[in-house]
């Protein structure tokens, strides 16, 4: 990706999309409180904003198989630039109304979900399906760098100059992401097909694709089982910080942009990795160590304590997600690309939204420390699953090969 200017125009163009995004965390939670909304309101910003990629992932895929990718990507951040310069556009006469500010992160999310379905073709298209898990590593480094760079560049903003003028900061930035995009001299064009069917066969032949390829079916059936048992790790730590460790806000943060710093480690890592001990083996390596932080988390007593166990889990959740992805997309069709990689990721920001809710629900009458006791023995189960699984596949795939004479 670094080694020719298209990938560091992609890339570049994915650090600027991720702190846009990393950006609307903070300051659309914060319009909403301006605007009269209490915390309830303020927290189903990320629902709303996860929502589309439950409702439009698959007709997504669909379009980054079938149309231009590099149309779909500059198309995608324009429209989330325009619909997020109607919230400070609408601030300059009085203060945008709850409604609207979650509207425009419905929005803004639809747009994430078609850029990212594009983007999945793309990077195929750049290093070549066989280099994917390299690739895939160096464009989640760019996505932690956007994700780190957002939230902090949100936070200075809000308290500077306010919630609305941060978000007409954000509209900015998806307008860079669209013309370094433009930028990229291959076309991206979608790969020759001799017809095109219905949208609902195209949907069809994703979802085929991936259930009847064992190591796909396996790879997208554990990704959701994790995330249904870890994700509550990550939507509780706030409170789990706060009320069990008693640690301040400038504690919280420092352990917070630690661990997010992780992503750019597991980028590293991925490219290296990947190459001397394979995909499956480091998705099991990461699932494993993802399941033994909560306990670390749920014994924690002081801040050290808890950043080296949640920077560790972290770090876990960005190496398994890489590499699930990598591998993922190197078993699909090159005319299949951007339908697999939605669809898997489709499948996980649904089961990310399930987790959240039941470790929130969960949270209200079960101790946080025993809940995250509870999350890691639940996640040992997906990793001692995922174990055994790789191994039937291999045997499986080692059987499948002809004898040589």
């Amino acid at each position: 990706m670094l080694r020719t200017g298209d990938g560091r125009l992609l890339l570049g163009a994915q650090v600027c999309d991720h702190f846009a995004l990393g950006l609307g965390i903070v300051a659309y939670p914060w319009l909403v409180l301006d605007g009269g909304g209490g915390p309830a309101l303020a927290g189903l910003v990320f629902t709303v904003a996860a929502i589309p990629y439950v409702l439009f992932s698959l007709p997504a895929g669909v379009a980054g198989d079938r149309k231009s990718r590099k149309r779909m990507m500059v198309s995608a951040h324009l429209g989330q630039a325009l619909f997020a310069a109607v919230l400070p556009l609408w601030a300059l006469g009085a203060s945008p109304p709850v409604a609207l500010v979650l509207a425009c992160a419905f929005a803004v999310g639809a747009g994430r979900t078609f850029a990212d379905a594009a983007s999945f073709g793309a990077v195929a298209d750049v290093v070549g399906p066989a280099n994917f898990a390299q690739g895939q590593a160096a464009l989640s480094s760019a996505w932690a760098a956007g994700s780190i760079a957002g939230p902090f560049a949100g936070g200075i903003l809000v308290a500077s100059i306010g919630a609305a003028p941060a978000v007409a900061v954000q509209s900015g930035a998806f307008v860079v992401a669209a013309l370094l995009v433009g930028r990229i001299r291959r076309p991206l064009a979608a790969p020759a097909q001799e017809a095109y069917g219905r949208v609902s066969d195209a949907v069809r032949e994703g979802i085929t694709l991936i259930w009847e390829t064992p190591v796909l079916r396996l790879l997208t059936g554990i990704q959701m089982l994790w995330y249904l048992t870890v994700i509550g790790a990550q939507a509780l730590i706030v409170p789990f910080l706060r009320t069990e460790l008693s640690l301040d806000a400038h504690e919280v943060g420092w352990i917070l942009g630690v661990s997010a710093a992780m992503g750019l480690a597991a980028g590293v890592l991925v490219g290296t990795v990947v190459r001397r001990i394979g995909g499956l083996r480091l998705v099991a390596a990461g699932i494993t160590l993802s399941a033994l932080a909560p306990i670390a988390l749920a014994v924690a007593r002081d801040f050290w304590s808890a950043l080296f166990a949640f920077s560790a889990l972290t770090l876990a959740i960005w190496v398994s997600v890489t590499t699930l992805i990598g591998e993922r997309q190197r078993h699909a069709p090159h005319h299949l690309q951007a339908r697999v990689g939605i669809t898997g990721r489709g499948i996980a920001f649904t089961a990310m939204m399930l987790g959240s809710l039941v470790a929130s629900t969960l949270a209200s009458f079960v101790p946080l420390r025993a809940l995250y006791l509870g999350v890691g023995l639940a996640a040992l189960a997906v990793a001692a699953v995922r174990v055994s699984a790789g191994t039937a596949h291999a045997a499986t795939a080692s059987a499948a090969r002809p004898t040589p004479r």
